[in-house]
C-alpha cells in the first residue's frame, strides 16, 4: 500500500491525479461496440436484402428506409468513442482553478472550476442505490449562488483496488478519498457513509479513533448537518 496515497493534512499545493480505465474495461467496451456496429451496419442489411430479393417493391422501399436506418450504425460508432476514458483532476493554486479533464478515444472534454468557490466535499455510501456511481463530490457555489459539483469517485475506485476487496474497505476508500481532497482544498467533509461493523484488521490498519470518528452516529450526523447548514447560509 502506498502510504503517500493515504497521507492527510498536507498543504494546498499543485496536484494532479488521473484514473485510467482498466485493461478489462477497454477490451469489454471494444468488443461490445464493435459487435453492435457489425450487426447494425453489416449483418442486418445483408439479411434484409436476402429476404426480399424476390419482392422488388419491398426491396426498393427498404432501400429508401435505409437512409434513416444508417443513423443507427453512425450512433453506435459515436458511442464507441465514449466507451472508456481517462479521468483526471488538476488542482492549480497558482491560477486558482480546478481542472477536470475526461479523455475519450478521440475526444477530450475539459471543465474548469474556481478554487475559491469550493464549499465542502460530500461522500455517500457507495452501496446506496439512490446515489448511483458518483458518490464522492466536491461541492461548490459561484457568486450568483449557482451550485456545481465535481465527481472524484474514480479515484476511490483505484484506491479500493489496492487492498483486499470488502464492503468495509470500499467504504473506507470512499471516506479516505473525500478526506484527502478536503484537506487539499482546505474544506470539510460531509459524510453519509455507514461503517456499521468494521473488521478488526481494518481498525488495526486505520486506528480505532479514525474508524470511530467516521462511523455513522449522532456526532457525525450533527457535523454533517452543520456543514450543510453553513453552506446554505453562505
Amino acid at each position: 500500500m502506498d502510504e503517500k496515497f493515504w497521507k492527510i493534512g498536507i498543504d494546498l499545493i499543485e496536484h494532479q491525479e488521473t484514473a485510467h480505465p482498466t485493461k478489462v474495461e477497454r477490451i469489454a467496451a471494444d468488443l461490445l461496440f464493435n459487435a453492435l456496429f457489425s450487426i447494425t451496419a453489416v449483418v442486418v442489411p445483408i439479411l434484409f436484402i436476402y429476404s426480399f430479393l424476390d419482392e422488388p417493391r419491398i426491396l426498393v422501399s427498404g432501400l429508401f428506409l435505409g437512409i434513416p436506418y444508417a443513423l443507427i450504425p453512425l450512433g453506435v460508432y459515436y458511442l464507441s468513442m465514449y466507451s472508456y476514458s481517462a479521468y483526471s483532476i488538476h488542482i492549480d493554486p497558482a491560477n486558482n482553478t480546478i481542472q477536470k479533464k475526461r479523455s475519450f478515444k478521440k475526444k477530450e472534454i475539459i471543465n474548469i472550476f474556481p478554487l475559491d468557490e469550493v464549499k465542502f466535499v460530500k461522500v455517500f455510501d457507495p452501496f446506496d442505490d439512490e446515489v448511483a456511481n458518483d458518490y464522492i463530490k466536491i461541492i461548490g457555489k459561484n457568486s450568483q449562488g449557482v451550485k456545481w459539483s465535481l465527481d472524484i469517485t474514480p479515484f476511490a475506485k483505484e484506491l479500493y483496488s489496492q487492498g483486499k476487496p470488502s464492503s468495509d474497505r470500499r467504504r473506507i476508500a470512499a471516506i479516505k478519498t473525500a478526506e484527502r481532497y478536503a484537506d487539499l482544498l482546505g474544506v470539510e467533509v460531509a459524510s453519509w457513509v455507514k461503517l456499521w461493523h468494521p473488521k478488526r484488521e481494518l481498525r488495526e490498519e486505520f486506528s480505532n479513533d479514525w474508524v470511530n470518528h467516521w462511523t455513522m452516529g449522532d456526532t457525525l450526523k450533527e457535523r454533517n448537518q452543520r456543514v450543510i447548514s453553513e453552506e446554505k447560509e453562505n
